[in-house]
């Protein structure tokens, strides 16, 4: 990835001053851009840059537009030694504000400053509903299996690298601990990058914004807490539980925000439930593979992530690798491979997905 230096950058601007997000860029090529982001350290240290990083290579496994470095201390001096507007017009860099705010950020010692590509076209549901727009957007989650899978392979690696700022992952409440898991925690998270026309238009979900900073598993250095829920990536009914909510709460979200511009006929029906569930199991996949091609290429990897590839049974050889059976899938007396039945759409209550039924056995 590109290194940034003083006398390369044109401008860096802040979208968002809710967020330590900043854009920067270059002088050459033209609108050669990068993304630099503070992420806290919540008294993590050094373990914060490791985690961060680590868990964004894990991301790529599944969404390739996910790729993260440190910034070096140069990189750091020369962002902290930017011009500004005020001083030396308007290709000095930055705004005094800006500069200001990402100085004392900077200094400040808390953050972790990682640098990614800049991803265009990038939008996410909050955004659509909170303008009353989102109507394209639900159709083509509804209409296309591949969108509903590589959602479902997001959350297999938000899971295992304890990313609770996009599904709920960590079980609550006393009756039915888990009975939360799987909601949605933050719709701006749920990102997908636009294509096609706009009359075509397509949404391919990314797995950008992908460490939660004071999560209680997102500290891959250190060994996965107790209970820790990245054991349900071995628990095929308890991930087909957390699809079902996936789409529930999704789809309540759609109707609750966008009505009465739509109804329970624009819904994702209950297949998607099983599209969502194969997608955590692929995911799941391509990060057991990532993780052995690792190791067999002498990859530094955290211990928290042999810690948590042990007690989920993972080898480090790529030969001995397994994946949970999918849940309705036969045993060896029967026909391998087949799909758990799909339940057929019954009445909608709430844009709940219902029909879907716990596997048994």
């Amino acid at each position: 990835m590109r290194v940034i230096k003083l006398n390369e950058i044109l401008s860096v601007a802040l979208p968002d001053e809710r967020r330590t997000v900043y854009f920067i860029t270059f002088k050459n090529p033209p609108n050669d851009k990068l993304v630099i982001k503070g992420e806290l350290k919540s008294g993590r240290g050094l373990k914060a840059d490791k985690s961060v990083v680590f868990a964004g290579k894990l991301m790529n496994a599944v969404s390739p537009q996910v790729q993260a470095d440190v910034l070096s201390q140069a990189e750091l001096n020369d962002l902290r030694n930017l011009g500004t507007y005020h001083f030396g017009g308007q290709n000095a860099g930055a705004s005094c504000p800006v500069k200001k705010r990402l100085k004392e950020t900077i200094e400040s010692g808390g953050f972790v400053f990682i640098k990614m590509q800049f991803v265009t076209d990038v939008t996410d549901v909050e955004s659509k509903v909170g303008k009353q727009k989102g109507l394209k957007l639900l159709q083509r989650i509804k209409g296309d299996p591949d969108v509903l899978r590589q959602m479902g392979r997001i959350a297999a690696v938000d899971i295992f690298i304890g990313n609770a700022d996009r599904w709920q992952i960590n079980p609550y409440g006393l009756k039915d601990p888990y009975s939360n898991v799987g909601k949605i925690e933050n719709l701006g998270n749920l990102l997908f990058q636009k294509g096609g026309t706009k009359a075509n238009r397509t949404y391919t979900p990314i797995g950008l914004d992908w460490y939660e900073a004071q999560g209680m598993s997102s500290n891959l250095v250190m060994p996965p807490p107790p209970n820790w829920v990245g054991l349900m990536l071995n628990n095929p009914q308890r991930l087909l539980r957390f699809a079902g909510a996936a789409i529930d709460d999704l789809n309540h979200s759609f109707l609750s925000r966008l009505a009465p511009r739509i109804t329970q006929l624009d819904l994702i029906p209950p297949s998607g439930i099983l599209d969502f569930f194969d997608g955590i199991e692929d995911g799941t996949k391509q990060l057991q593979q990532s993780l052995t091609t690792m190791y067999s290429e002498g990859t530094a990897v955290p211990s928290g992530i042999t810690q948590r590839m042990e007690a989920l049974g993972w080898s480090r050889a790529a030969k001995t690798t397994v994946i949970p059976t999918r849940p309705g899938t036969p045993t060896p007396a029967g026909k391998p491979g087949a799909r758990a039945a799909v339940p057929q759409p019954a009445q909608a209550t709430r844009g709940r997905a219902v029909g879907m039924s716990r596997p048994t056995g």
